[in-house]
């Protein structure tokens, strides 16, 4: 292509940019002066992307929370939303770049921290809170954990790819602030209920980077209890339960990729990194990662596996020419995901593959038992999200999910008779099992108990 022709095609893709930008910048005035529309707001963050790192410090805490927990955009700045001002920054004067200057690190910032409280951005109350929420945070940060000395060592290797632009001096202070972040977050959470995991910092150090420490403590928390809570566990056995979706989810992006994996028996360990880092590990531009970010804070915690699968994808010639599953191993861990579509591109492809096949859809349709992990029943209710957690004992556990799946496998096999003469059949077996599991279970009651129990009578006859 001529010199040219080439600068006319930049120029033209940059003021497209541009124009894409501002228009997203005042819908989100718009969804803001109208009453804080969160469901708008997400659905902008998960489309068009929150197009710069102000608006993402403003609204992050939004997405994940809706408005619980945080305070309401100032009457001010929501009369000139409505005024046709704009209460945020216009995108056109603001890019992804990192620099001292774009970014404010002052323990002060006017942000909640992670006990929900809702504070003003005015009055000495206000300041008596903030400095009692920075003196608890400075508490928890100075505590120590099990694995205190693993954060230290993910912390010193911190901060190199999608930070290059800062000095030897900011990215220290950064460091320093990462390490405060990450220690407050498990200390605060007493008898060990989130656990730190390496991969954690690279998206606490996004979280940092965009909104500042406090804030970033806050968004930190609640993705540690929330959309991450499967890799906060003890062991990362849920996340490598919730990958056996991964599969699944690929066949509905490419069948025949999905079956080209099966064929060279590759497990799906390969979206480990994309599950718990958000990507921010593979990915080298901020604005990139930022993106994706968006996606993820506004929408459903397994949306990374999609973002993966609509990848995968894009790439699938390169994919297919993988002669040996550990050369495909390999080409997806190192899998540059943005090298065929964008992640704007990249979003919209995974939205459009959760709609067309959600999580609880690819359960129910292969009767999969997901005992241990929490993001396949996130849902959202009344604009904030629900984590329930998942019953891995208790009475009536084997009744509802194992006999379901037992009932759903016997009707699938080839049994004579009409369908009612089946049903019937099926049903006559379940409750065989069921009376024997009954038997079993007087039995072993009425030996602990020193009784006879009815088999021991029976062998005595």
């Amino acid at each position: 292509m001529p010199p040219k022709k080439r600068r006319q095609k930049v120029q033209t893709a940059t003021a497209a940019a541009k124009a894409h930008s501002q228009d997203t910048t005042r819908l989100i005035n718009q969804a803001l002066a109208d009453g804080n529309d969160i469901a708008q707001l997400r659905k902008l963050a998960a489309v068009r992307g929150l197009v710069n790192t102000e608006l993402r410090a403003k609204l992050w805490p939004r997405l994940l929370a809706g408005q619980e927990g945080f305070p309401a955009l100032p009457a001010a700045a929501a009369a000139a939303a409505a005024g046709g001002a704009s209460p945020v920054p216009p995108a056109a004067a603001h890019s992804h770049r990192i620099s001292s200057d774009g970014l404010n690190r002052r323990l002060s910032i006017n942000s909640p921290v992670a006990d929900g409280s809702n504070s003003s951005s005015s009055g000495g109350a206000s300041a008596a809170g903030q400095s009692e929420a920075l003196e608890q945070y400075l508490e928890w940060a100075a505590g120590t954990h099990k694995d205190s000395n693993t954060v230290k060592v993910d912390v010193e290797r911190s901060l190199h790819s999608f930070a290059s632009s800062l000095s030897s001096e900011e990215r220290e202070a950064r460091r320093e602030e990462l390490a405060r972040l990450l220690n407050a977050v498990v200390v605060k959470h007493e008898a060990g209920a989130v656990h730190y995991y390496q991969g954690l910092h690279d998206v606490a150090a996004v979280l940092l980077l965009v909104a500042g420490e406090l804030p970033a403590f806050d968004l930190l928390c609640r993705l540690a209890t929330g959309h991450l809570r499967d890799a906060t566990r003890p062991s990362l056995d849920p996340v490598i339960e919730l990958l056996g979706l991964m599969q699944l989810i690929v066949r509905e992006a490419d069948s025949e990729l999905a079956n080209f994996l099966e064929r060279q028996g590759l497990p799906p360990f390969y979206a480990l990194s994309w599950y718990i880092t958000w990507f921010s590990h593979d990915l080298s531009q901020f604005g990139e990662v930022c993106r994706l970010f968006d996606l993820f804070l506004a929408t459903h915690p397994l949306m990374p596996l999609y973002v993966g699968a609509v990848a995968m994808h894009s790439q699938r010639s390169q994919l297919l020419a993988a002669e040996e599953m550990p050369m495909l191993h390999s080409k997806l861990v190192n899998l540059a995901i943005t090298k065929r579509a964008t992640a704007d591109q990249l979003a919209v492809q995974a939205i459009e593959l959760f709609k067309r096949a959600p999580p609880q859809q690819l359960i129910a349709s292969h009767s999969l038992l997901l005992q241990q992990c929490v993001a396949p029943r996130v849902r959202l209710q009344g604009g904030v999200w629900q984590y329930p957690e998942p019953r891995t004992s208790g009475p009536g556990l084997w009744s509802q999910q194992r006999l379901q799946l037992l009932v759903q496998q016997m009707l699938r096999l080839p049994l004579p008779g009409t369908p009612a003469q089946r049903k019937k059949l099926v049903l006559a077996s379940v409750t065989g099992v069921l009376g024997s599991i009954y038997v079993v279970a007087m039995c072993m009651l009425m030996a602990r108990n020193g009784n006879a129990s009815p088999l021991t009578m029976l062998y005595k006859l």
